[in-house]
Parts: C-alpha cells; structure tokens; sequence
C-alpha cells in the first residue's frame, strides 16, 4: 500500500473534515431523527459519553470526541436553510444505457476479456459489459453452431477506436457502452481480494453471540428484548449484534435478531416472542445500508413465530415459506435489500415465490436504478433512510394492501409501491391469509446474510435493466443498521419534521461518524480501484449537492472516449463495418476449451444415448470429437449421434483441454503450437476465439486452419491464401496422410466395344505410438548444468526424446531449448516455483513443488493420450523401448511403479525412487479427479520428499502397486550398469559426457 492509500486509510481526520462532514450530513438530508441537536450538544460530557458509544458501533478505532463535536449545535439552522433553498427535480427514469446496437456485426479487439454462455439477451451481455470494469465492446450471439450453449457474450476491451475490427456475421448483435458502472458486483470482488478482512477480525473479537443482547425502543409501542439466533440455516454459526443505547442495533454478518416480550439465555420459546398486531397500522424506522452491495441482504420479515409451536431444525422456531428451517409459514417481507436492489413482498405459507415490489432482480421495475441505489435522486442508499410499511384495512376489516414508501430527507421524490392483488394458483386469496397473521401478531425479524447466488434480489433481470452482474459476498460490510423504530396506529405518509424518542446528540454523533465512514470508504476504494486496474477507472471527485441540485447524467455515466467516437462517427461505421482485406493482425487466444480424444481402438457413434441404440458410425484411437457432455455421453457437435465415455468400467473418451491461439505471423511451429489437423477442431477454434462461423471449408489434404477476414478455412501449404494468420492449438493431434492410386484397365471382349474401367484407392493412416505408449517427461533447472544437458539430449534425439511424445518442465519459465527430432522446436512448460525444506531423510522436502509441477501435466493433457506417463531426472538416462518390454504385463489397470528394494523388509521399502517414475493412465486419472486434493488434506507430507509423497499418495487413492525392481539401475538403490541390457533407464549421469557415454553402452 502506498503513502497516500496509508493515508486514506487513517481513521483520524481533521477538524476541517470533521465540520465539513457534520455539515455535509445535515445537508445530505438525513432524517432530522438522526440528526436534531439542540443545547444538549452542548454538553460536552454526554456528547463524549455518546460520540464514544457511537463510534464503538461504527467500529471506529481511533477517534477524536473533541474534534466531532464542534458544530454540532449549529445543524438544526443549516438543515432549515437548506430545506427552503430545496427545488423539485425531474425523477429519472431507466436509460437505455447500451446505446446503439451494431445488428448482424461481430466486433474484435487486441483485449478479449471473458466469454459468458447462456446469457439471453443482447440487452443483458451489455450489462455484463457495463459491470466489468475492464470491458468497452461487446457482442452477442444467437448461433445454433455453439457446442450445448446457443446464446453466447464476449467481453472487450479497447484502446481506441482503430483497434476495433468488425465482420458481418447474421444471428450477432454487437456494441460499444455509453457510459462506466452502472452495473456492480465485478469491482466489489475485485477489492475484495485486496482489502484487509477487517470485518473478520472485528467478529474474531466479537466472538460468539449472545442470546439476549439487550433491549430496543420501539416508540408506540416499548421497550423490547431483542433475541439472537445462534445459527442461521443451514447451520451456519451466526455472528453478533452490538447495540446503540436503546434506539438502534447494527446485526453483524451473517446474523438473525427476534422483537421478543422476554429472553432467557441459552434459550428459545415460542411464547418469548412478541406478536406485534400490526393490521390497520404502520411501522417506521431507518436504516443504513452504505456499502452493502450486490451479494448482501439485509431483511426486515415479520412472521408469526409467536404461534408457531415447531422449534424447526435449529430450535429457534424459525419459519418461513421457503422451508429453509424446515417449517413453512406465511411471511411479510418488508425488506430485502442492499445498495442496489430493494424488494418488499408477501408470502401465503406454501408460497415461496410471493408477490414482490421495488427494484432489482427477477424483473421488479416500480423503481429505477436512478430513483434507488448510490448517488440516486430519490433514495441516496449511501445514507440511512426511512422505511414505511403500512396495512391498511377495508371497511369490514380485512387486509386492504400492503404499502410500501421509502424517503429521505431533502430528497425531492420518494419511492412508493403497494401490493392489493395477490392469489395463489388455486384461487386463495392470499391478502385475506395475511389479515389474520397481522391480527393475531407478527414478530418482526432482522436478517444479515451473504450469498453469491442471490440473482432474484439484484441480478439484472431478463431485460438487463437491474443492477449487479456478479454477487460478491465477501465484500459485505461487517455490520448494517437500523434504529428509530415506530408503531402508529394511523395510516399516513411521513410529516416533514419527526423526532424520534432517541437523544438528539446520538443522532448528530451518528451523523458525523457516518459520513467520515463514507467518505473515508469511498476515497480509499477509488484509490485502490484505480491502482488495481491499472487505471482503467478514475472516479472523479465532484462537490456534494446534497439533492439541492439537477441530475447530471455525466453523474452517473462516465463517457469514454472511444464511446464518444462510436457516436460521433455511428452512420459511418454501421456502413463500413467490414474490411475483408484486413487481416486483424494481432494475436488472440482462448484458454480452457473442452476437447474429447478416442481411447479405445475404436468407439462407436450411436444414433441415441445408450448401448443398445443404432451405429451409426465410428471413431478410431486418437481421433478428437467435439460436442456437449450429457452425463456419461458425448452430444456430437458436427454431426447426429452420441458417444460413450465411460461404460462397463472402461474408458472409451478423456477430456483434454486446449487453448486455441490466432497468431499475429509466423508458424505454429515457431510459436511452440501444434497444427490444427481437421475441419472439426478448426471450427471449434473458431467458435472458442469468438467467431460465429457456420461452416470451415477444407481441402482435400489439409495440413493447417487458417485465418482470413473474419473466416476460417483448412489449407495446406501450397494452397495458404495470402495474408492469412495460422491458428494453432496447445495440444497435438493425431497426423493422417492419404494416398490416392488410380488404376486404369481395359477390357476388350469378342465386340468391338471396349470398356475402361477406373479405380480409385484411398488409404489413410494414422500416427503409430508404441505398444505401451510413453509420455515422458523431465523437470529442470536452466540455471544449473541440466540446460546444457538437455538441449544436447534434444539435439541428438535421445533419452526421453524418443518418447511417442515428451516435454520439459521448469519453474524458471518459458525458455527455448532446441529444434525437436521430428517435429516443432521444444519449449520448457513453466510450473509454479515453491519453497522446498530439507526433509526427513535429509533429501529435498519438494512435495508442494511437485503438487504445482503435477498440475502443470495436468494442464498439458498429453498424459491422457498414453498408456503410461514417466517423469525422469535430467541425468537418467531413458530408453523407451526397454521400458516398453518391462510394463507390458502391467499396461491396462490402475498401477503405479515402485522400482527400489534395497533394504527388503524394512519400514520404507519396496518404494519409489524419484529420479525415474512411472503411472498408468488410470492412475493419473484417479490423481487427477480429486485425488490430488485428497492427499494434500488427508497426509502429513510438508517433511516429505516429493517420490515419498507419491508412494503414499497412491496408496490412499487405492492405486494398485507395480514391483518391478530391475527397470532402474540407480546408484542410490541397487546400482547402475548401463551394459546389463536389462534396465529401461540409468541414474545419475550428470555430465553431458558421462551421460552420453552410458547412452551409447546402452544401446549397442
């Protein structure tokens, strides 16, 4: 963190900021329930007493009394000048923030930044956009061609509006924003993951909850205990709660709190909760929901736990009509909500899904994002601000409505909704339900929880129109809070002056502390953001109106300035949207693409999922097949008809993953990359880079996929269009060639009619691997004498490199080795450095090295294509072809070599010796599906060397073990005899000399 981070991050400010931000709350409008002082603020010694109390519920550490409580006494004055200057202002309504759409365009940038499926309408990938700070372009597909997901959004960035290539595509809508973050959740996790875990630690000292808490005035109504829940389902351990005196309660996160007649700690009883009869009346109060953003919610529910006589799974006789306790009933929620969303609702007992009102998520549009959320018009919800449930009755008595409003104060609108129609399927009126739950008494119900799956509250709706792209719970704040509680027995809107029963001083020391929060929060987050993404967003400072002003659009929209060009120049680039010359000349790629290769030497394609459907065709060992997994089957993404993957405890296809790349010059060769061998992966490349295309056309003897003016084509070399870009693929593919022979006889019979007759022969073949096949591959330093080491092993096409395929690892990253012996140049493969101690047999503990090496052959995927995966030291020397003969008998189950007996009978042996390892393709499939997780939890391996942990890590799994002691002469175990004839590999040889020689010994 840098100086002036550490400094925003202070908690003391000035007596400047301290008068300014006592001011700045008075003339933001907050309610004059929080906010009246009169000659008691002039008391210094309750004023200490209370400012003390109050930045203990803000969580405040260091605070100066004296500072805060210097204009104080002048507030009622500044609030009633600024009440007569207040002039109303137009509401806004929502924008149609994407601007212009770009109909049957694809756009392309130098920044691809994420591809979204299932995403359904244009409308809501510019949203995605819009909440990804990253993000300025944006196109949406509706493409029958996408493997199991039709709808797809790729997210951009840009810098400038030259970088922007576009290609005519029909079933695409496309689009620049207008504007900056309007939509939320992406930035909130993103500071989440740098931000100290304060609220952690605050609830590390809160420590565990106390039942009974303490009491709350509800005026027209009591004082009433206040009751904790001690878990939250589905047994969650439930936080604490910290009172303000008698007039408020901040629930900390995740918590519960029951309005209750008594309490008894260590204790529940339906009969201790209160039963608030609420028909014909109104329930006011406030709350302040600053920084509770997309993944919180913060709920007000009243229930009829007083007559609820089931203590439900957690023996707090919770109900509600989601069942989540395991009791239903009927519920009115009066609030769930955050910054960015607000929902009020009501619930028959079996009726989980309700009737709802407000803003956010699953299409409630009574408000907008303008007149509710952060810096809105009407509900500023970086304030407090009062909240109005009232229950009207008919005149025979009976539920009228539910009506909702939400104010503040100097706010020139506030946000009403009511609820008057509500039945159920069957017919019930659930209005008439409800009368009699809020004439028998209800218990009103605080709620704090977090949840990253929470869409129905503030997610963006089908019509992209609400707030948050993503929930981020880890970004909720410690603690929210509501104070100010008020029964009234009429039904009425809120007067403009309220004075609570809670001591004017609270009010103005709550206020001053709330807005050093703030603004402290807002300044540090503006400065990390802007750090974080490398400067993409600077929020820009803007002097506080207090509401006594216009909504300024820039307010909410940041423009940018490729934005303003797209507008300016709109007619000429929907017209010019295609340049077929260009050659989009710059590298693009795509990580983590699902490819599926044949195990088996052949596996059949079925008409329908299941063994006894029709064959209607097959795939031969090594083939790679594309499409969407369902279950143990394969949905063919080119063609009808489904493939096996598992079936009678065999595996028939693996998954592999791939990265596609488009260069920007050059070969796949140069770029380390494989050639793309058929139409199929061609198109799937396509697709995976964000190009919507139809169909790739081929030649009859392609050897690459080619790129072209926004289209895909397989060529081979003589027949490469010029200007086109190679797309390559980090995994190899199995080679065909074919030979075409034509024959041509003539026939001549006893007429005068010949007959010629053409043949025409077509063979293919595919690349052979040997019987076991080898993975082999070898971990190295490029600072040591293993670099020099290894590119002559290259160079002379020995060791591992005769291997049916091979690679080299190295924590020191990317580096060129030498020009492989048949094929592509050989690059080290970069795996995640660790610390290594010094284990306990005084060798190198490296087993957390090796965790990060196994995942980087995980990654690589070649693994799955071999009977057998060896890693090797450097300095042993292999031969693969011995190697062959040893594993033979044992090639087929789920094995693992151990290859040292040394001291038989002993503690550790038979076991593993490290510089020469070997496991079946099952074994590394059980390492990798989970087993790897698995050891690293469940065994002791810190002290371990890395061959040690694998040994045991085999044997948790249930890998079966293969005693095969003479495939390794080491001269650690049993000794090394590179003449013997009998060893598939040597060990150590660490001069390039003494390893040559040992090679050449070998293979005579």
């Amino acid at each position: 963190m840098d100086e002036d981070q550490q400094r925003l991050m202070d908690d003391d400010i000035s007596d400047h900021q301290a008068k300014d931000t006592t001011l700045q709350m008075s003339a933001r409008g907050i309610s004059p329930r929080a906010c009246c002082c009169l000659t008691p603020c002039r008391v210094a010694g309750l004023g200490a007493l209370l400012l003390g109390t109050a930045a203990a519920w803000f969580g405040l550490r260091n605070f100066s009394l004296a500072t805060h409580l210097r204009g104080t006494s002048n507030m009622v004055e500044k609030q009633e000048t600024f009440r007569k200057e207040v002039q109303p202002v137009h509401t806004p309504r929502p924008r149609n923030f994407c601007g212009h759409l770009e109909k049957g365009v694809e756009l392309h940038t130098r920044m691809p930044l994420k591809r979204l499926e299932n995403v359904v309408s244009p409308e809501v990938c510019c949203a995605e956009c819009d909440g990804n700070p990253r993000c300025d372009a944006w196109t949406w597909a509706n493409s029958s061609e996408l493997i199991g997901k039709r709808h797809a959004c790729l997210l951009m960035g840009q810098g400038g509006s030259e970088d922007i290539q576009r290609v005519k595509r029909p079933n695409i809508v496309s689009g620049l924003l207008a504007h900056r973050l309007r939509k939320h959740g992406e930035v909130a996790e993103l500071l989440a993951k740098y931000t100290p875990k304060a609220s952690q630690a605050a609830l590390a000292v809160l420590g565990e909850p106390e039942i009974c808490p303490g009491t709350l005035n509800v005026a027209g109504y009591g004082e009433l205990p206040l009751v904790a829940a001690s878990r939250l389902p589905p047994r969650l351990p439930a936080a604490s709660v910290m009172m303000a005196g008698k007039w408020g309660v901040a629930p900390h996160l995740p918590s519960r709190l029951y309005f209750a007649k008594n309490c008894t700690s260590g204790h529940y009883n339906t009969s201790d909760y209160t039963a608030m009869q609420l028909l014909g009346r109104t329930l006011r109060y406030s709350v302040d929901l600053a920084g509770a953003g997309c993944g919180c919610n913060i709920q007000l529910q009243l229930l009829p736990l007083a007559q609820n006589a089931k203590p439900s799974i957690l023996g707090d006789f919770f109900c509600d009509p989601s069942n989540a306790s395991g009791v239903q009933c009927a519920a009115i929620h009066v609030q769930d909500s955050n910054q960015y969303a607000w929902s009020s609702s009501v619930h028959m007992h079996q009726d989980k899904a309700g009737v709802a009102v407000g803003y956010g998520g699953a299409g409630r549009r009574d408000w907008s994002d303008g007149e509710y959320g952060p810096g809105a018009a009407c509900v500023d919800t970086t304030w407090p601000f009062e909240v109005q449930a009232s229950f009207p009755v008919s005149k025979f008595g009976v539920l009228e409505a539910v009506e909702i409003s939400l104010s503040q104060d100097g706010r020139p609108c506030k946000l009403e909704a009511r609820i008057d129609r509500y039945h159920s399927a069957a017919g019930h009126n659930g209005l008439e339900e409800l009368s009699k739950v809020l004439a028998e008494g209800v218990t009103p119900t605080l709620t704090y929880t977090g949840s990253s799956k929470q869409a129905w509250l503030d997610g963006l709706g089908p019509d992209g129109q609400g707030p948050c792209v993503k929930d981020s719970p880890q970004a909720c704040p410690v603690a929210v809070r509501f104070y100010d509680f008020t029964i009234e027995d009429k039904i009425s809107g809120p007067t403009t002056f309220h004075y609570s029963s809670s001591p004017p001083l609270l009010g103005a020391a709550l206020a001053a502390l709330h807005g050093h929060v703030v603004n402290k929060a807002e300044h540090t987050k503006k400065a990390m953001l802007a750090n974080l993404t490398g400067g993409f967003i600077v929020p820009k400072d803007k002097p506080d109106c207090g509401g006594n002003c216009e909504v300024d659009p820039q307010d909410l929209m940041n423009i940018t300035d490729a934005a303003k060009d797209w507008h300016k120049h709109r007619e000429q680039q929907t017209t010019d949207v295609v340049d077929p010359s260009s050659n989009f000349s710059y590298e693009e790629t795509s990580d983590d693409s699902i490819e599926w290769q044949v195990d088996f030497a052949r596996v059949h394609v079925r008409r329908a999922k299941g063994f006894k459907a029709d064959i209607v065709g097959d795939r031969l060992r090594g083939e790679t097949v594309f499409g969407e997994q369902q279950g143990d089957w394969i949905k063919l993404a080119h063609e009808p008809g489904f493939m096996a993957i598992h079936g009678d405890g065999l595996t028939f296809l693996h998954k592999r993953t791939v990265t596609y790349k488009k260069l920007a010059s050059g070969t796949c060769g140069k770029a380390a990359m494989f050639p793309i061998l058929s139409a199929q992966a061609c198109h799937a490349a396509a697709l995976a880079l964000g190009y919507f295309v139809s169909k790739v056309e081929s030649s009859s003897l392609p050897d690459g996929c080619y790129f072209l003016g926004g289209d895909f084509y397989m060529a081979d070399a003589k027949t490469v269009k010029d200007g086109s870009l190679s797309v390559c693929a980090s995994q190899v593919y199995a080679t065909t060639t074919t030979t075409t022979t034509t024959t041509t006889t003539t026939a001549t019979a006893t007429t005068t009619t010949s007959t010629t007759t053409t043949v025409t022969v077509s063979t293919t073949t595919t690349t052979t691997w040997g019987t076991p096949s080898l993975f082999c591959f070898e971990v190295m330093m490029t600072t040591t004498y293993e670099f020099g080491l290894v590119k002559k092993q290259i160079s002379a096409g020995a060791g591992i490199f005769t291997c049916d395929e091979y690679a080299v690892f190295s924590q020191n990253g990317r580096t060129f080795l030498a020009q492989g012996p048949n094929g592509p140049p050989v690059y080290t493969i970069w795996f995640e450095k660790a610390p290594v101690w010094k284990s306990q047999d005084n060798t190198a503990a490296n087993t957390l090295l090796f965790m990060h090496l196994w995942q980087a052959v995980k990654k690589d995927g070649r693994y799955a294509h071999h009977d057998w995966t060896v890693k090797a030291d450097p300095d042993a020397v292999v031969l693969p072809w011995r190697i062959r003969q040893h594993f033979a008998k044992a090639t087929g189950p789920n094995n693992y070599l151990v290859n040292c007996n040394k001291y038989p009978g002993t503690k550790n042996f038979p076991m593993i010796y490290g510089a020469f390892e070997a496991y079946s393709r099952q074994a590394m499939q059980t390492y990798f599906d989970g087993g790897d997780d698995r050891c690293a939890k469940e065994l002791p391996w810190r002290p371990w060397g890395e061959d040690f942990f694998m040994h045991h890590c085999m044997q948790l799994l249930g890998v079966q073990q293969y005693d095969d002691f003479s495939v390794l002469g080491d001269k650690r175990c049993m000794g090394s005899n590179c003449g013997d004839g009998i060893a598939g590999a040597y060990h150590d040889f660490k001069s390039e000399d003494a390893w040559f020689q040992c090679w050449h010994q070998a293979i005579r």
